[in-house]
């Protein structure tokens, strides 16, 4: 049994093969691989540039329904949020009301029904939840509804159950608008005229990197959701990184590798994609650069009919990129 170490860089292989992506290519081996038995991910790094920093652009719409009128309402998702970068919690809570701003100006946005201009967004820094309210001061309840436009939206970003397709809020009259930034909020929230989402808002792009290859295939689905191509091969987690900062992972002690089920016996090409926290490819923006290290344990002829271990234990240790 040989153990050897497969270095992936994505940029060098974009630039030996222009048509593909940061986040999607294929190389070739400078030698075929016979008899590949097990297979580790060691180490992974990359420059943490997304394309869209905070939400992708499946994910950032609205469909808002209020008063018997309804209307799509969509962000940029190339904005970026800094919450992340915030020393504080006050700068993270004016990051939150930044957002409800901005949504604000989408949902009072021309073309949307003049009705939608007596609803808004705003966020409750108490609760740390996002909040909808009326300013209008007509008697009477009413109810705005916040769905799904397709199979993505914004919902989960907002606050909503991850398996919920629409909330429903009823709202009651307010009479005059809040500022976002303002405590005013506060006794809003006391007197329940302004009705928050369940839970806090999520802007962070991904909680998660998951790296797919078609170096093992059918090997591994997350719940029912099986990747027919290529499989997933690790998940690199991604705790809020700072947008153009370095997140990077290092496996470290003893790892037993064991055989793995989908392994391609025989490689000579190998395909990577980079894919987000819902499966979906992850897009990079053309300053991305993502370095991985692989250990690969395969048969030569010399040993090809030598007994075949269980496993083989390699001792790792931390290295900078």
């Amino acid at each position: 049994m040989v153990v050897t170490r497969l270095y992936i860089s994505s940029r060098r292989a974009v630039e030996n093969s222009p048509s593909k992506s940061l986040n999607s290519f294929r190389f070739r081996l400078s030698e075929a691989l016979t008899g590949v038995e097990q297979m580790y991910v060691s180490e992974f790094a990359m420059n943490w540039t997304p394309l869209y920093p905070n939400i992708p652009q499946r994910s950032s719409q609205l469909k808002i329904t209020y008063k018997n009128k309804t209307a799509t309402i969509g962000i940029d998702p190339k904005l970026r949020f800094t919450y992340i970068e915030a020393r504080n919690n006050h700068q993270r809570d004016d990051v939150f009301a930044d957002f409800s701003e901005e949504l604000n100006s989408r949902l009072h946005g021309s073309g949307n029904p003049s009705e939608f201009n007596d609803l808004w967004f705003g966020y409750d820094f108490r609760q740390e939840r996002m909040v909808m309210y009326r300013s209008d001061t007509s008697a009477g309840t009413e109810t705005v509804t916040i769905e799904k436009p397709s199979q993505w939206s914004m919902l989960q970003r907002i606050g909503v159950d991850h398996n919920k397709d629409s909330i429903s809020l009823d709202l009651e009259p307010q009479g005059g608008t809040l500022d976002p930034k303002n405590n005013e909020r506060v006794t809003l929230i006391k007197t329940r005229k302004a009705k928050a989402f369940p839970h806090p808002p999520r802007l962070s792009r991904t909680e998660f990197i998951y790296i797919a290859s078609n170096l093992a295939r059918g090997d591994s689905a997350i719940n029912e959701l099986a990747l027919s191509t290529n499989s997933i091969i690790k998940s690199i987690p991604i705790p809020e990184p700072q947008y153009g900062s370095l997140p990077n992972y290092t496996a470290t002690g003893a790892i037993s590798l064991s055989h793995l089920r989908g392994i391609q016996k025989n490689l000579r090409t190998a395909q990577i994609d980079l894919l987000d926290d819902e499966l979906q490819p992850l897009e990079l923006t053309d300053q991305s650069h993502m370095n991985a290290e692989i250990f690969i344990t395969y048969q030569t002829a010399e040993n090809e009919s030598a007994q075949r271990p269980n496993s083989v234990e390699l001792k790792l240790g931390r290295r900078n990129f």
